[in-house]
């Protein structure tokens, strides 16, 4: 769930790093924990010609090292091609979390292991921010409730917002059986706030329903929405999704199958409009591997 995937390490490969953790030889008495996965994908035209592209995504590594009782530290970087990246950096204590680290906001994961189908929403894509560096702090008010808080830099949430720190949280809900839900804000200084709504529903067996609903993200007045169904039964899963942002929406069907343990492989077929409300199709075969 959501707040599990925040508490654990934000929202970068939570199931990744609960499901296939790797010790390293304890330093000075403590234990360093790896865990991580390898993207990749086949690009499908839809028009003629067809000629596939072929595409390893991203590489990821994930360390976590519990330095003391409530003190620990976190460390994800991201390898592509011809470069890497650090996702994620953070020193946590006491509820306190100090670095770079994945905005915990929305209803979609950064990461492929933690994604429902190939592709991120046009809410994902364009009106949320990715990555934050500041602090933040996190307390479960009761079994039910949370909170998240940051102050962030204003880079991190857009351009020409000038130098003042940005302020936003999210409140959480998990009151109900089979539901989860949040509502965040950001608040750019600019009058043109951040809303996001939340909601993951797992009330039915083997089917997870994710709703979305974002203000502000994009552009004054501009809504946003996505609605994710997902069904696994087994091995074989299917996903369908409808998401809109301003005028442009698309529509994506996904069927997965479970090859092992920690490999998925996944076909998406997607159509719509794009961002600039232009025609979209688009297909990808993609398979991911955890560890």
């Amino acid at each position: 769930m959501y707040w599990d995937n925040i508490k654990s390490g934000f929202c970068a490969s939570g199931r990744a790093l609960l499901a296939s953790s790797v010790f390293l030889s304890p330093l000075g008495g403590q234990t360093v924990t790896i865990s991580g996965f390898v993207d990749g994908s086949i690009a499908i035209p839809t028009t003629s010609p067809i000629n596939p592209r072929f595409s390893l995504d991203v590489a990821e590594i994930d360390l976590e090292k519990q330095i003391d009782e409530g003190i620990s530290l976190r460390v994800d970087v991201d390898i592509l091609i011809d470069s890497a990246e650090l996702e994620q950096a953070y020193v946590s204590f006491w509820g306190i979390s100090f670095g770079k680290f994945n905005a915990p906001i929305g209803f979609e994961m950064i990461d492929a292991p933690d994604m429902y189908q190939f592709s991120h929403s046009l809410v994902f894509d364009y009106a949320l921010p990715l990555n934050l560096t500041g602090i933040s702090y996190s307390r479960d008010f009761t079994q039910d409730i949370q909170f998240i808080g940051y102050v962030v830099n204003s880079d991190d949430i857009g351009p020409n917002l000038g130098d003042n720190p940005i302020l936003g949280g999210r409140l959480g809900y998990k009151g109900i059986a089979g539901v989860e839900a949040g509502l965040s804000a950001i608040f750019k200084g600019d009058g043109e706030n951040i809303i996001d709504f939340d909601a993951t529903i797992t009330r039915m067996e083997k089917v997870t329903i994710g709703l979305e609903v974002n203000q502000g993200g994009y552009g004054p007045g501009e809504l946003g929405y996505l609605l994710m169904v997902n069904w696994t039964p087994g091995r074989f899963g299917v996903t369908f999704r409808q998401d809109q942002l301003g005028k442009a929406g698309t529509t994506t069907i996904s069927p997965s199958f479970s090859i092992a343990e920690g490999a998925l492989i996944l076909f998406e077929y997607r159509a719509g409009t794009d961002i600039d409300l232009e025609p979209l199709s688009q297909a990808a075969l993609e398979m991911t591997f955890t560890f």
